[in-house]
C-alpha cells in the first residue's frame, strides 16, 4: 500500500522519505516541526542552499531566526515569521525554533569505595 501524505517511512539502511521531520538526526526538543508543509511567507526567506539540517539548525540559533523552512527536505531557509502552512509537494518541513529552550547536558562522577 501506498502510505499517506506525510508520512515517515523509515526502512533499515535507509533514509526516511523526503517530507519526514528531523531527517538523520534526533529531536532535542528546541524545535516543532511540521511535516510536508512550507511557508505562505516563503519570500521573505534569506536562502542559504543546500546543507544538513543540524547544520541549518545551527545557522538559525546564531543569527536568531525563528523558523526555519527545510525546502524539499535539502535547502535551509531563515525566517522569523511562517505566516500559514502550504501542502509541499516536494517534501519540505517547517520547524518553529522555541527561543526559551535550555539544553541541560548532565555530568556523572564515579563513586568512590570507602
Amino acid at each position: 500500500t501506498t502510505p499517506a501524505t506525510g508520512t515517515a517511512i523509515t526502512t533499515q539502511g535507509s533514509l526516511t522519505v523526503p517530507g519526514a521531520c528531523f531527517p538523520g538526526i534526533g529531536n532535542t526538543g528546541e524545535y516543532a516541526c511540521t511535516e510536508s508543509r512550507y511557508c505562505s511567507n516563503q519570500a521573505a526567506a534569506t536562502q542559504y542552499g543546500p546543507m544538513p539540517l543540524d547544520q541549518c539548525m545551527d545557522l538559525c540559533k546564531s543569527i536568531g531566526c525563528l523558523v526555519i523552512q527545510y525546502d524539499c527536505n535539502a535547502d535551509c531557509w531563515l525566517l522569523n515569521d511562517c505566516g500559514s502552512y502550504v501542502t509541499s509537494n516536494c517534501g519540505s518541513s517547517v520547524y518553529i525554533r522555541d527561543t526559551e529552550f535550555t539544553q541541560v547536558s548532565l555530568t556523572t562522577t564515579p563513586a568512590t569505595g570507602t
